[in-house]
């Protein structure tokens, strides 16, 4: 029980581990600005001398990593499509239910990863607690497609033990990418919780998972 309790204080450690300012000058706000501030009030004088010297300051580099986790969400949401455009039209039902739950988690990976640039460029809070809260819900939907993928590769591989291998490469990737999506929607909402609702907001939420 120890154990499982230390698991969500574990991956908050290697979460704050990932920081990055790389590419600010394609990250960084510019003019245009809409709703509530929430990068510039982050960042102040020494802030910015740090900066300069070739430092990078944690709010900084949690804001760049945030970029590009939903940058990464981006691409990740074309998986799904690439998959479903070589996988056969005549699929069995098991197959067509995964791809219909694949879509819905690649919009959302989509969407998530969408508004999270937007929400960094226009310098928008509730653009940031929105993908916050849609980041939350698409790990809803990776649940969802990785047990309706399981099921599916089972169905399929019994009914059909000649392309077992096929299926089952198939699968594999399906996992992978499903793990990989956790992944990164878990990384996005410890990185942009704290901005979005709060320095306390996390440790709250931790305290509740424990």
């Amino acid at each position: 029980m120890r154990f499982a309790r230390d698991i969500p204080g574990e991956i908050e450690d290697i979460a704050s581990d990932i920081q990055t300012s790389y590419g600010e000058d394609w990250w960084w706000p510019g003019e245009a600005q809409i709703g509530t501030p929430w990068i510039k009030t982050v960042e102040g004088f020494a802030d910015r001398v740090m900066g300069a010297v070739g430092l990078n300051d944690k709010a900084k580099g949690d804001i760049g990593a945030i970029f590009w986790i939903c940058i990464i969400q981006i691409a990740f949401a074309v998986l799904p499509g690439i998959l479903s455009c070589i996988t056969n039209r005549s699929a069995e039902s098991g197959d067509r239910k995964s791809m219909a739950s694949g879509n819905g988690s690649s919009f959302f990976a989509f969407l998530v990863g969408l508004m999270g640039v937007l929400a960094i460029k226009l310098d928008c809070k509730e653009l940031l607690v929105a993908t916050t809260i849609c980041a939350l819900i698409s790990l809803l939907f990776t649940a969802l497609f990785l047990i309706v993928t399981v099921l599916g590769i089972f169905i399929a591989a019994c009914q059909d033990c000649g392309d077992s291998l096929k299926i089952l490469c198939v699968g594999i990737f399906i996992v992978v990418w499903i793990v990989a999506a956790s992944i990164l929607n878990i990384l996005l909402v410890i990185k942009a919780w704290p901005f979005a609702f709060g320095d306390d907001a996390l440790d709250d939420l931790k305290n509740k998972m424990n």
